[in-house]
């Protein structure tokens, strides 16, 4: 006969099962550089992105890089990552790119460039896209895009940049 488990012990199962897959970061100590992989990335700006790591990986070894799904960039905590130097946005669809990202990916990119520098160094590097999501707003094709495009009322959700 089958042995199932108490409703307590389901609960606390589930429970842990959870936070695991909230919390789980896939980046390691060796990482200096993340890349974006999320739902808006252009294909060939993904295919430059990647090709330009592995040249500069091949003339030096110590680059260790990794791409980010949304679901990354949500559960990790870029900032409390010393070792990681670098996050690359790469160009697409910025709309897309900023939904996918959600608030808790645009709050760890934004912490991690605005980390204290005299700790540990940061770094945000956007192409095309990636550069327009890191700014205030911007014009687009003689459009204004600023507070009340990308989902959010008055603050940009990463404002690097005026």
């Amino acid at each position: 006969m089958l042995n199932l488990l108490s409703g307590e012990k389901l609960c606390a199962l589930i429970l842990v099962g959870l936070f695991y897959a909230e919390s789980s970061c896939p980046i390691t100590d060796d990482i200096r550089i993340v890349y974006s992989l999320v739902n808006g990335v252009g294909p060939a700006s993904k295919i430059w992105v990647e090709d330009f790591l592995w040249w500069w990986q091949a003339y030096d070894p110590s680059v260790r890089y990794l791409g980010m799904t949304a679901e990354d960039m949500q559960a990790c905590d870029f900032a409390s990552y010393p070792n990681l130097k670098v996050y690359i946005n790469p160009g697409g669809n910025a709309y897309d790119q900023l939904t996918a990202l959600g608030t808790k990916g645009t709050s760890n990119i934004r912490n991690f460039v605005t980390r204290d520098q005299s700790i540990s160094t940061s770094a945000y590097v956007g192409f095309c896209a990636g550069g327009y999501i890191a700014s205030h707003d911007y014009l687009w094709e003689t459009i204004y895009e600023g507070p009340g495009y990308y989902n959010y009322a008055e603050n940009p959700p990463i404002s690097l940049f005026p």
